[in-house]
């Protein structure tokens, strides 16, 4: 079907998935002027399971932007500073509003939140189903063969000009795959009254980084007043251990890893769950074909950036599309411009985190030279107001 305002075939995109990054490029798409039929999505595919939906997300004052157009934000906890150390250096530095013109750093959602908003703006905004390659085939007609070929004609129009985009949970054309031997450990805490205020405990509206040489440990704040996100990186082995300890060896354990007094009143007030940390590159050739977020890339978790990377893929994607619409360019061309306007963010946000990952590592073969290159950055950081801002630029908006 020829588009009756340009004279050539219609622009559809397929989009492969269900989470916030898939969700949140139909939305766009659909705010930029691109019809109902233009846009096609998988299928839901029930709730996901209680440890995702439970993970918190640490989301930048750019992915905040980008969501709060398309959607009524979910509840969220607001980062005004983030406090960063490594421990059993002495050496700490700390970022503020300050350094981002007064504005919040980022917010902390929880992904079953998240999930729900984009989905209840989805219904606002109609959008068409794509019959997935991945589902089971219905009894009529008969299923498609061929990995895309149900996503070559979504809505029922071959003469379609259509870009498929791979937003899956993770990526299935692997280019590069590094290991770190680490597990991250996902749960929550809460801070309890009554205790000595005087001790040293986390703040309200700070997220926290501490680097160690076993990994590095976060808490993230939640919604809730007083509750904290832990995204705690060990080896493998010391995870599957405070897997299995009680609560009080938990706490306790978490205390002495936050370099905190095991008095400090912070209590378990979630289940526990883990998972093996690697990140990986997806294999990207296909002329007509894109992928973002996790479906391009995978990242450890440590300064939170795998959504905020996701998102900066979807909004840049969108606007290429929205030129699309109003202008004349090939499915082709679209998808050499898109990866070529992403790979510095995204080569430089992947070796930055893969490097953040590693950070105390080295204090266990040369600690005196860790230390030093350690007090040397986090130095600069506190003695040059440019660089900060430089810094605290990259994690809010990106590298651009």
């Amino acid at each position: 079907m020829a588009d009756p305002l340009h004279g050539r075939r219609s622009l559809k995109i397929a989009i492969h998935g269900r989470g916030p990054v898939a969700l949140s490029l139909a939305l766009l798409l659909r705010r930029l002027g691109l019809r109902a039929s233009q846009v096609a999505l998988s299928a839901p595919r029930g709730a996901p399971s209680p440890a995702l939906s439970a993970r918190a997300l640490a989301l930048s004052g750019g992915s905040w932007q980008i969501l709060s157009r398309i959607i009524d934000p979910p509840p969220a906890g607001a980062i005004h500073d983030v406090d960063i150390a490594f421990v059993g250096h002495g050496l700490h530095t700390r970022f503020g509003s300050s350094d981002n013109a007064g504005r919040l750093l980022g917010h902390v959602v929880r992904h079953g939140d998240l999930t729900q908003a984009l989905e209840r703006a989805i219904a606002d905004w109609p959008i068409a189903t794509l019959a997935d390659p991945d589902d089971p085939p219905a009894p009529e007609p008969a299923a498609p063969t061929g990995r895309h070929a149900a996503a070559s004609a979504p809505a029922d129009d071959p003469q379609a000009d259509v870009l498929n985009v791979h937003a899956e949970g993770r990526t299935d054309t692997v280019r590069a795959r590094h290991s770190f031997g680490q597990r991250a450990l996902f749960t929550e805490v809460r801070r309890t009254d009554g205790i000595d205020q005087t001790r040293r405990l986390p703040e309200h509206d700070v997220a926290y980084e501490r680097f160690r040489t076993a990994g590095p440990l976060a808490l993230l704040p939640l919604p809730e007043s007083g509750h904290w996100s832990v995204v705690w990186c060990e080896t493998p082995a010391r995870v599957d251990e405070l897997m299995q300890c009680t609560n009080d060896r938990f706490e306790q354990a978490l205390a002495q890893a936050l370099g905190v007094d095991a008095a400090h009143g912070l209590r378990l007030s979630a289940a526990r769950h883990a998972v093996d940390l690697f990140s990986e590159r997806a294999d990207e050739h296909e002329a007509r074909t894109v992928r973002i977020g996790n479906a391009a890339q995978s990242l450890h978790p440590v300064a939170g950036q795998g959504l905020n990377l996701g998102l900066r893929d979807v909004m840049s994607l969108a606007e290429l599309l929205g030129e699309r619409h109003a202008g004349n360019a090939s499915v082709e061309s679209i998808v050499r411009e898109y990866r070529r306007v992403r790979e510095r963010d995204r080569q430089f946000t992947r070796t930055l985190t893969d490097r953040l990952a590693m950070l105390g590592a080295g204090a266990r073969v040369a600690p005196s030279m860790s230390q030093a290159l350690m007090s040397g950055a986090l130095g600069a950081l506190d003695l040059i107001p440019p660089l900060r801002r430089q810094v605290s630029r990259h994690f809010v908006y990106g590298a651009r």
